[in-house]
């Protein structure tokens, strides 16, 4: 583990910069200011406390988003609505997580985010274990017309998990391991959705999450978090987050 100090004055023009060159790469692509990449992060990381997540550098080490348990960093997108998504420049950039407040990073990572781009960047398994993993999410959905979703599985103690969606009698996609993840699928439209994660092998250890919405044209990560051998609010469950 290595030690970073914040020093957080530096960028308040460049993230201006960035903020307003994503807007205009992901809506108005008239516009001519250099193209973004967008970033989510997601603490995925169950038995783990806050974690702060850290644009990493020699120079100028800064917080990006201090997150509890199963929670994603928010930003507003206008005066009235909100993105998980933050602007950053295009290139290769190194990010790192520490218990909040601490100066010890738990894992530091080098990414490559091209532009035009959208991408989540998860902390997922457990205490001194937990590491970065980023998935690159679609901007474009394979069918306008229906609801787009995709199944990934985070939970570091279990064993291949899969995806029932709704009175479905067969998985969305092939059984996954940790940190492995499906393609896209597209699904009707509903407001009432089930949710079930279970262990492909053994249909009775499974996850349900209720009353799921997956809006038309909207396109999503479900994620398996939590552990299978907890009892307590990190047991084995379903989390939902809209990427568009």
């Amino acid at each position: 583990m290595e030690k970073y100090f914040y020093r957080p004055f530096s960028i308040a023009v460049l993230l201006l910069l960035m903020m307003v060159s994503f807007s205009a790469c992901l809506k108005d692509t008239e516009r001519s200011e250099i193209p973004a990449a967008g970033i989510a992060f997601i603490h995925a990381s169950p038995k783990t406390s806050l974690l702060d997540f850290v644009n990493y550098n020699s120079y100028n080490n800064y917080l990006l988003a201090t997150l509890p348990y199963n929670t994603s960093a928010v930003y507003p997108k206008t005066d009235t609505s909100t993105t998980p998504y933050r602007a950053f420049l295009p290139g290769l950039r190194t990010i790192g997580i520490t218990h909040a407040g601490t100066n010890y990073f738990l894992n530091i990572k080098q990414f490559n985010f091209e532009p035009n781009k959208l991408y989540s960047v998860f902390a997922v398994d457990t205490a001194d274990k937990t590491m970065l993993v980023q998935v690159e999410d679609s901007l474009k959905s394979i069918d306008e017309s229906r609801a787009v979703i995709r199944f990934i599985n985070f939970s570091p103690d279990s064993k291949k998990l899969e995806l029932i969606v709704g009175t479905a009698t067969t998985p969305l996609s092939g059984a996954k391991a940790f940190k492995e993840y499906s393609g896209y699928y597209a699904v009707e439209p509903g407001d009432n959705y089930t949710l079930t994660v279970r262990e492909a092998d053994n249909h009775a250890k499974f996850a349900k999450r209720e009353k799921v919405a997956l809006k038309k044209g909207g396109i999503y990560n479900i994620w398996a978090r939590g552990l299978e051998t907890a009892t307590d609010s990190t047991q084995l469950n379903v989390s939902v987050m809209r990427t568009k």
